[in-house]
Formats: structure tokens, sequence, C-alpha cells
């Protein structure tokens, strides 16, 4: 692979990660409302990148939209993985889930 997929594929991962330290942070301070403003800070995070990429001109860089949606799916699996379920989806998962309740 070129370098330019190896930085591609590093930041899915980074922003995956985003996605779960901003809901484990968030459940440090107010764990009653995590779920719910973690869900208003991605989705909002989602929102702005889809009506980005819809306005603008795609010219083949249509696979950095996805970077905007993955904190959305990490602020997810890091909810399911919390307490009540405790149940990674995959070890990927599990991985940086960890990793994001060490660091927030």
């Amino acid at each position: 692979p070129t370098p330019h997929y190896v930085i591609f594929y590093l930041l899915i991962l980074g922003c995956y990660w985003l996605g779960a330290l901003i809901y484990h942070t968030l459940f440090q301070h107010m764990p009653t409302r995590a779920g719910t403003l973690a869900a208003v800070v991605v989705s909002a995070v989602a929102l702005a990148c889809d009506v980005a990429f819809n306005l603008t001109h795609h010219d083949g860089h249509q696979a950095w939209f996805v970077c905007g949606l993955t904190p959305l799916f990490g602020a997810q699996a890091a909810l399911c993985t919390d307490r009540c379920l405790a149940n990674p989806t995959t070890a990927v998962a599990g991985h940086l889930d960890l990793w994001a309740r060490m660091f927030a």
C-alpha cells in the first residue's frame, strides 16, 4: 500500500478512537447524560461532514468522507461496551475502547 492509504486508515482508527474518547470523557463527568450528549456531538460532526461533502466538488476524494462518520461509530461502540452490555463486537473495537477509557 502507498503512504496515502496508510495515513487514511490510521486516520480512520484515530477518528473512531476520538468518538470513544468523547463518550468516556462525558461519562466521567455526567454518567446519566453521557450517551445523549455524545450522540449530539458526534451526530453534529457527521451532519457537518455530510453537508460539506454534498456542497463541494468531490474530485475523487469520496473516501475521506468516512473520517467524518467514524467518530459516530466509535461513540456507539463505547456506549455498547460500557457497563450493561460490556461486549465489544471486534477485537479492534475492544482495544480502542480500552485506550479511550485510559485517556478519558
